[in-house]
């Protein structure tokens, strides 16, 4: 996974699934993941909590190789 750039309210990630793996399994995992880590080192004033729903864009590996450089 690679963090393309966030903003106050959100974060672009670039992420490879391969065939078999679900979407919403990867973002339950980014979201927890994160969220933990966040609320563990105590980097917001108030417990830290990712809004329910997100975005997902499919791309081509070259448009993705391409964003990356």
């Amino acid at each position: 996974m690679a963090v393309l750039g966030s903003d106050l309210d959100h974060a672009h990630c670039l992420i490879c699934l391969t065939r078999v793996q679900a979407l919403a399994d990867a973002m339950k995992t980014v979201k927890g993941e994160s969220s933990y880590w966040i609320n563990k080192n105590k980097l917001t004033k108030d417990r830290f909590v990712w809004q329910d729903d997100y975005l997902a864009v499919s791309v081509s590996e070259r448009m993705a190789t391409n964003r990356l450089l």
